[in-house]
């Protein structure tokens, strides 16, 4: 099922564009990027205007959660990745709203809370957090 889901986005079938974040040439971590505009439904259902990318990650060891290493890459991530994407002028994430360590991760890269929705496909609210093009390129606020 695990195969199912990711190959076409592995393979570059899909529009979503998935990575794996390397620690000395160790995989530690998945993050994956999106434009919304790829997926209108979502979008709307979201209330995501145009022009907004949307991340998704994990760490996926152990050694390695709790250290304060996720905002790191995020942003690394953004500047590299999301930004100099042509258009994109935002960045979404939609962690789960009990998820305290996620968000407190994400504020830590520099997105704040934008609004809350309904997604209706997974029957969740999603707590949406954004980041602007411009405020990835200063130095994060120390939260």
């Amino acid at each position: 099922a695990v195969i199912r889901h990711f190959l076409p986005w592995i393979l570059r079938q899909d529009t979503v564009n998935c990575y794996l974040v390397l620690y000395d040439d160790r995989p530690i971590a998945y993050i994956q990027s999106c434009r919304m505009e790829d997926f209108p439904t979502e979008s709307a259902m979201l209330k995501i205007p145009a022009n907004v990318a949307d991340i998704d990650t994990f760490i996926g060891e152990a050694d390695f959660l709790h250290k304060g290493f996720g905002s790191i890459y995020i942003r690394k991530f953004l500047r590299a990745i999301v930004f100099p994407e042509p258009g994109i002028t935002s960045c979404i994430v939609d962690p789960e709203p009990a998820n305290k360590i996620a968000i407190r991760a994400y504020e830590k890269a520099g997105f704040s809370y934008s609004h809350t929705a309904w997604n209706a496909e997974d029957k969740v609210t999603a707590y949406i957090m954004t980041i602007n093009r411009e405020s990835v390129y200063q130095p994060p606020a120390v939260l």
